[in-house]
Formats: structure tokens, sequence, C-alpha cells
């Protein structure tokens, strides 16, 4: 018979990296790009500088985005890692009121 082992301790691990991963992630869209775009709104002017801008905003909102992906992400592992550890606990209770999982 075939075993499934899954490392809870490493799913949470991995899930805390994620969860650190899409706040830095956040920072840089938040922060470090507003202050980058709104440095270069005040020092270039003109028709190139326009364009640029609207680049560097639609790059803003990419980041973003993919902080909120990397960010579900880190949920959903946390939801389905949560649930197997549960029905693993359930699956030990039901072998253990069986007399090891032996049938009738």
């Amino acid at each position: 018979m075939s075993t499934i082992e899954f490392d809870f301790a490493k799913a949470r691990q991995q899930q805390q990296e994620l969860e650190s991963i899409a706040q830095e992630l956040k920072s840089i869209a938040e922060q470090s790009m507003e202050d980058t775009i709104g440095g270069i709104a005040s020092a270039w002017s003109g028709d190139n500088a326009q364009a640029y801008l609207a680049k560097a905003e639609k790059l803003q909102t990419q980041i973003s985005r993919n902080a909120d992906k990397v960010q579900n992400t880190s949920i959903v592992l946390g939801i389905v890692s949560s649930a197997l550890q549960r029905a693993e606990e359930i699956a030990k209770e039901i072998a253990g009121s069986n007399g090891g999982g032996g049938g009738r």
C-alpha cells in the first residue's frame, strides 16, 4: 500500500516565506515605486516623461497585483495544509477506533 507524506512544518514555513515575499512586493509597489515615480515626475517633463511615467505606473500596478497573488497563494497553502492535517488526525482516530485499521 502506498502512503502520501506531507511535511506540515515545511508547509507552514513556506507559507510564512510567501507572506513575507508578498509584503515585500507590496512595499516595493506602494513605497519604492511611488517615490521613484514622484522623483521622476518632478525632475522630468514632456511627452517622453509622461510615456515613461505611464509605463512605471503600469509596472507598479502589476507588482501590486502579483503581491496579492502571492498572498493568496500563501492563504490557500495554509488552508490546504490545515485541512490535510485535520484529515490525517481523523484518519488516525478512525484507525485507532477500529483496532488498528483492520477490516471486519
